[in-house]
């Protein structure tokens, strides 16, 4: 006794620590709003140590498509009560900065989902410059949410009647179409096509002539029109040989 030695057994290796006692953990977690608008997701956390009563101030990230709402930050500290035991302080809302407790720190930062513009065009198909018949700016749709609209068959336009490129029978689900609201509102844009809906003018034959009447309905020639009107908006096309009799609708 006294003078034994204390002999570790063989082949262990033995890590001997202290007790850090002026050094006390501290959390930053940063959480992002649903899509749904049902409450946020947890997306990225901090850990990190500082010295006990050391304030420490967290540091919201940059996020395409969010903004830091400030307002909903909150902060959880701990106290230790007469039993020695830990508990927590009231939440402190709307601070990043707090301080480092023997039983540590946790700061929540929020970030809301930006609203961003989308805009509905319809143009007339293969128009070069580009030729908008139609346009609507709707404001107030979340970043990642889906729109969707469905165009019309027909549109009318300065006085003329235009076909959704797909043509008259195209069904809803064609003329549908969607888009996921990105971060630039210049992106998000949903472009229906048109064609310009034209009427065959049919060239034929008028004959008084009782040894011509054959003749008569004989089809000579046609052209297509965008717009009749009571000027026709059409020259008539009168080859050799022939009169122009006059405009008659069938």
């Amino acid at each position: 006794p006294g003078n034994e030695k204390h002999v570790q057994p063989e082949n262990i290796i033995y890590f001997y620590y202290n007790e850090d006692k002026s050094h006390d953990p501290f959390r930053v977690e940063h959480w992002y709003q649903n899509v749904e608008d049902d409450g946020y997701t947890l997306m990225y956390t901090e850990n990190g140590i500082a010295d006990n009563g050391v304030e420490v101030t967290a540091k919201p990230r940059d996020t395409d498509g969010f903004v830091h709402n400030q307002a909903k930050a909150e902060i959880q500290s701990y106290y230790l009560d007469s039993g020695g035991v830990w508990q927590k302080n009231p939440i402190v809302y709307g601070k990043l900065t707090g301080k480092v407790t023997e039983h540590g720190l946790e700061i929540k930062l929020y970030y809301d989902r930006k609203t961003v513009d989308y805009t509905v065009k319809y143009v007339e198909f293969g128009s070069n410059p580009e030729k908008v018949l139609f346009t609507d700016t709707i404001s107030g749709s979340k970043f990642g949410s889906t729109v969707e609209r469905t165009a019309p068959v027909t549109y009318h336009y300065d006085g003329l009647d235009y076909i959704y490129f797909e043509g008259l029978n195209s069904t809803e689900e064609q003329r549908t179409k969607s888009i996921t609201i990105r971060d630039n509102a210049n992106d998000n844009v949903l472009i229906f096509y048109y064609n310009l809906k034209k009427t065959t003018v049919l060239y034929h034959v008028v004959c008084t002539v009782p040894d011509l009447n054959a003749l008569n309905g004989v089809s000579v020639s046609k052209q297509e029109v965008a717009k009749i009107d009571s000027n026709v908006n059409s020259t008539a096309m009168v080859g050799t040989g022939f009169t122009f009799e006059g405009w008659y609708y069938d």
